[in-house]
């Protein structure tokens, strides 16, 4: 889970992925862990930590997993367990979506600086802002709240990629102690009753 940095931000060290799906199906863990080490530049410097839904078999589907990829450095726990596999010292956590192809380098994500933010997603500009938002609509809500503070005075960028929430950076010494709660609760909760 951590994206550790030794030294500058050009010198990325090992990157840990993590992930979780909500059904044991593990080719979409094969996919994910196949098509980033394939991008990689450096496949021997990146672990994958694994969740699978409560219930599942973790030995049983490490093996598998290690039977398609025996060269991978990667761990499968039980979602029960999240919160003894969170280490909230580490300085980065990448969350990739089970199901993503990733098509680049994974570690050009321990390059990014995120000055005060704790987290960041990557851009989806195959999805733009005008693609789900009307924008005849917006110019009108943004000319009628112009007296307020929180409305922008610059008119929105029609062309404006989408940020991607299936590609997450994260550094946890800028969450508070709260949010972690909050989001694994969310997290868990969310896995339970959310079904692809």
């Amino acid at each position: 889970m951590d994206l550790a940095m030794k030294g500058s931000l050009n010198d990325v060290g090992s990157v840990d992925v993590f992930s979780w799906i909500s059904y044991l199906d593990l080719r979409t863990l094969d996919v994910l862990t196949n098509s980033t080490l394939s991008s990689s530049s450096d496949p021997h410097n990146i672990s994958f930590h694994y969740l699978i839904p409560e219930g599942g078999n973790d030995k049983l589907s490490y093996f598998k997993l290690k039977v398609l990829l025996p060269d991978s450095d990667l761990t499968v726990t039980s979602q029960k367990q999240i919160k003894d596999k969170l280490n909230l010292s580490k300085k980065r956590f990448v969350y990739i979506a089970a199901d993503s192809i990733i098509k680049g380098k994974v570690e050009d994500l321990g390059r990014i600086e995120l000055g005060g933010y704790a987290i960041g997603a990557v851009e989806d500009c195959s999805k733009r802002l005008s693609d789900y938002i009307s924008m005849d609509v917006l110019s009108a809500i943004q000319r009628a709240g112009a007296a307020f503070s929180w409305v922008p005075k610059e008119p929105y960028n029609e062309d404006a990629c989408l940020l991607d929430f299936d590609v997450l950076l994260m550094e946890p010494r800028k969450l508070e102690k709260t949010l972690i709660t909050s989001i694994m609760r969310w997290a868990t909760g969310c896995l339970q009753q959310c079904r692809y």
